[in-house]
């Protein structure tokens, strides 16, 4: 009986290895896989560029080097880099100045990041363009302190250097040990780093408490540039990079996106184009404001600082979504002018459809008329030009994507 158990188990194990196909899981994706199950972030997608819409063109000189970003209690906050005073600056939605809080047991020996929790906000004084710092930390402020009426308040100090570094010999802009951006996350500050020679990032982690500590490396990812600002999603799926290469000015944001345990690296990685250092200035400070929506702000170089922002959902597929309970399918594959929708397992309803490129681009919208009673509904295509598309059905709270393909 134990070797007939055994046997079972065994034949029922290879039968769950067997069903789990991994690949590209992404519909948005140029080598998405229908039939993959586990996604191993081979993930690649065509170029794809956002517009920025500019909220203020102009902010204060005061903030003139604005380096992060984040929004809490109904102001963006920000500080300026290194050579400033240690003041955290609050904006309203325009940009426009509305406080100013002075942390005075601490310098400004090179602010370049701001991030929060639910009780601190957490201030990265670890720039380090020559990789020579051995006095880098995270500034801790409590929220409550920023209710007082005074303008004046404390930080607590956590110290770190990086795993990894032995050598501490100057070298600007020629090291792998600069850093900029950095979020926390379940009590844990998540750093990557600006790294000058080789156009990785590199990923630490510490504690998010007061001490001395080693910042332990994670991964590291090819960006092609160099890392100037972080944060992460209000849901804790999407982390988002952003930054610039030195060499030709591109500036871009890196979306980081269904990736398990903490291995951000490990999941799709899409890159977003987001203008030039020369008509955008060279963006630094980064946060989400609601669901979707990023802002973004740049320190004075070749134009003015700025305060501007993006929408990036059509960027991302929600892959815990897909394929929930509703069942659809589209054919012919590939489609002609007509593209024909059958679909089982749904409220009889009329839902919210769209069609976009695979850069992201809205292309279409249209509703689907899942009331029929043989399951089917019928969608006119022929204004839409040849190619690969991406079909998103919007369901309550669940959306489904399908790829699609017009040949004629």
């Amino acid at each position: 009986m134990k070797i007939l158990f055994l046997a079972i188990s065994f034949i029922l194990c290879q039968h769950k290895l067997v069903s789990q196909i991994t690949g590209c899981t992404d519909p948005q994706a140029s080598n998405y896989n229908a039939s993959a199950t586990i996604n191993d972030g081979s993930c690649q997608y065509a170029v794809s560029s956002a517009n920025l819409i500019v909220v203020n063109p102009k902010l204060s000189d005061s903030i003139s080097e604005t380096s992060g970003l984040i929004w809490y209690n109904n102001l963006f906050y920000t500080i300026n880099d290194s050579g400033n005073e240690p003041i955290i600056f609050g904006l309203n939605q325009k940009g426009i100045i509305k406080s100013k809080i002075r942390v005075k047991n601490v310098l400004n020996t090179d602010w370049e990041e701001i991030t929060q929790d639910s009780l601190f906000i957490y201030v990265g004084d670890f720039g380090n363009n020559d990789g020579s710092r051995k006095d880098l930390k995270v500034l801790r402020i409590n929220k409550a302190e920023l209710k007082d009426s005074s303008n004046y308040i404390d930080a607590e100090t956590i110290n770190f250097s990086l795993q990894g570094q032995i050598d501490f010999t100057s070298a600007p802009q020629k090291n792998h040990y600069d850093m900029e951006a950095f979020f926390v996350l379940n009590d844990t500050l998540h750093l990557f780093s600006k790294d000058w020679v080789d156009l990785k990032t590199r990923h630490y982690t510490l504690p998010a408490t007061p001490g001395t500590y080693v910042a332990l490396l994670k991964d590291s990812m090819p960006v092609k540039g160099l890392i100037t600002g972080a944060c992460v999603s209000a849901n804790k799926k999407t982390v988002v990079l952003t930054g610039y290469n030195s060499s030709n000015g591109a500036c871009f944001l890196w979306l980081l996106f269904d990736y398990k345990n903490g291995s951000y690296f490990n999941g799709n990685k899409r890159r977003i184009e987001i203008g030039n250092v020369l008509n955008f200035g060279q963006n630094e400070g980064i946060c989400y404001k609601g669901k979707d929506t990023l802002f973004l702000t740049n320190e004075k170089k070749l134009t003015a600082p700025s305060l501007r922002k993006t929408i990036i959902n059509n960027y991302l597929t929600e892959i815990n979504r897909i394929d929930n309970v509703a069942e659809f399918k589209c054919y012919p594959q590939p489609a002609g002018n007509f593209l024909e929708i059958s679909f089982s397992n749904i409220k009889p309803e009329k839902y919210n459809a769209e069609i976009i490129s695979l850069d992201g681009k809205f292309i279409h919208s249209f509703i689907l008329d899942c009331t029929s009673v043989n399951g089917k509904s019928l969608t006119d295509i022929s204004f839409i030009m040849n190619g690969s598309y991406i079909l998103k059905l919007k369901l309550n709270n669940e959306i489904i994507s399908r790829k699609i393909i017009i040949q004629r």
